[in-house]
């Protein structure tokens, strides 16, 4: 893996009923010049899984106290004790869980997602360069040429229209068939799609406050092939395409922002139901990693 995030080509769509296309990101200082949206931003991070970082550590703790290398402290202290926190539980102490509503926590937490509002970017930013995974001159050139993860060029500017959804697809579409897990009202459903791709549908309405939006977040499957149909009007016949999509309302959730404001979306240290089949990528060398969504409000309107 390469870089701790990429920009290119923002994979959104504004209405449902549109085609699935590819929009080239735009520049925030472009979309500025658009008095009709909200401008957001998103970014893509790599990391290792924070179990697997753990475990190294046990292991060179391990090795450095067989080889007589290890402190005082470190051989009176059982292998595996946490007694200091990782970087993945600092990361949690500069970010407010609070912002979501106490009992969709509860439901985002079983479905293995952690999502809250960043209190300290730089503090944040630097914890997860820890642990994004070392770089090398083969990774690097499949990341540019977006073959090497899941998530190549979906980072990058896009417009949000009051009221209208927005689709934020969080991973390319999958080539095989796959059984996605999710928990709905504390039971396991399951449901084998075809070529899947996990997206959040945001909807941005105002509040009575000014300055601060409510943004909402609803996670959906899109899967199987494209359909087309024909809905006549007074004027033509408009043609619509459109996949299939599992819809999760029951696990929806939203937001109050303001200008500036960065949210977080991430799965939980280990991975389950929703956060497993969502921000978890697997690399053309085959390794699996996880992904962090650092969602900012440039601008509104």
């Amino acid at each position: 893996m390469a870089a701790l995030s990429l920009a290119g080509c923002a994979n959104w769509r504004q209405n449902e009923t549109e085609p699935v296309v590819t929009h080239k990101a735009e520049s925030v200082q472009t979309l500025h010049h658009r008095t009709d949206a909200l401008v957001m931003s998103s970014r893509f991070v790599t990391i290792r899984p924070p179990e697997s970082i753990a475990k190294s550590a046990e292991r060179l703790s391990a090795e450095a106290t067989l080889d007589g290398m290890a402190d005082q402290e470190s051989e009176s202290r059982p292998s595996g004790d946490s007694f200091q926190p990782d970087s993945w539980d600092t990361i949690w102490n500069w970010v407010d869980e609070t912002v979501v509503d106490a009992g969709d926590r509860r439901r985002l937490l079983d479905n293995g997602l952690r999502v809250g509002l960043v209190k300290d970017r730089q503090k944040v930013d630097q914890l997860l360069a820890e642990m994004t995974p070392p770089s090398d001159l083969i990774n690097d050139f499949m990341e540019q040429t977006e073959v090497a993860t899941d998530v190549s060029g979906l980072s990058g500017a896009f417009p949000v229209r009051w009221a209208e959804r927005t689709e934020l697809w969080v991973r390319r579409a999958d080539s095989k068939t796959r059984t996605v897990l999710a928990r709905i009202d504390g039971q396991t459903v399951g449901r084998t799609l075809d070529a899947p791709q996990p997206l959040f549908a945001l909807e941005a309405n105002p509040t009575s406050m000014a300055g601060q939006i409510r943004l909402t977040f609803r996670p959906e499957i899109q899967h199987g092939p494209m359909k087309r149909s024909f809905t006549p009007s007074k004027a033509a016949v408009r043609m619509e395409q459109r996949r299939d999509a599992w819809s999760l309302a029951e696990n929806q959730w939203d937001v109050r922002l303001g200008e500036g404001d960065v949210l977080i979306v991430a799965p939980t240290r280990t991975t389950q139901a929703l956060g497993k089949a969502m921000l978890t990528q697997q690399t053309a060398d085959q390794q699996t990693f996880h992904t962090v969504v650092l969602l900012t409000l440039d601008r509104i309107p």
